[in-house]
C-alpha cells in the first residue's frame, strides 16, 4: 500500500505504514518546516519594555482569535503575532500587515482568561516597527517617546 498524504488547515498529516496498522503521524506547519527557531529574547524584552508587558501571560488558548470581529477564517489573528512576539520572530512581525489590524478595541483582554493584552503587545510591535521604518530615524523615535514630541511641537511655535 502506497503512502498517502492529506493536508489539514493548519498542519500536514501523513499515513506511516507498518506491519500492524497505519498510523498517523503529525508534521510541522509549512512555514516552519525544517526550521530550527531561535528566539531573540533582546527583541522580546523590548516589546515588554515597550508596553506589552502581559507577552508572556499568553499560553496559546485562541480566544483572542475567536473573539476578535477582525479575524479572517483562515488567519488566526492575533494569536500567531503573539506567537510570533513570544519567539522574538522580529522579520515574521515587521513584515506582517496583520500587525496593522487591531484597533484596540479590548475584546481581546477582556476575555483573555490569562490577562495577556495583546492589543497593548501588537500596540508595542506596530511602536517598534515605526521606530524601525521611518525615515528619518528621529521622527519615529519621537512618535514612540511623547516627551520627544512635546518638544518637537514647541519647537514649532
Amino acid at each position: 500500500m502506497a503512502e498517502e498524504k492529506v493536508e489539514a488547515q493548519a498542519t500536514k498529516t501523513e499515513t506511516a505504514k507498518t506491519p500492524d496498522a497505519q498510523v498517523e503521524v503529525a508534521k510541522a506547519p509549512e512555514p516552519f518546516a525544517g526550521v530550527a527557531l531561535t528566539p531573540d529574547l533582546q527583541f522580546v524584552n523590548a516589546i515588554i519594555k515597550g508596553g506589552g508587558e502581559s507577552l508572556k501571560k499568553c499560553y496559546q488558548c485562541a480566544t483572542c482569535s475567536v473573539v476578535c470581529n477582525l479575524t479572517p477564517s483562515d488567519n488566526p489573528f492575533p494569536r500567531k503575532e503573539m506567537i510570533y512576539a513570544q519567539w522574538g520572530l522580529k522579520d515574521k512581525l515587521f513584515g506582517n500587515p496583520d500587525i496593522w489590524l487591531c484597533h484596540q478595541c479590548s475584546d481581546c483582554t477582556a476575555y483573555c482568561p490569562r490577562g495577556a493584552k495583546p492589543g497593548e503587545v501588537l500596540n508595542a510591535v506596530r511602536k517598534m516597527s515605526i521606530e524601525r521604518y521611518s525615515v528619518p530615524g528621529f521622527m519615529g523615535k519621537a512618535v514612540g517617546n511623547p516627551g520627544a514630541l512635546v518638544f518637537f511641537l514647541q519647537s514649532l511655535l
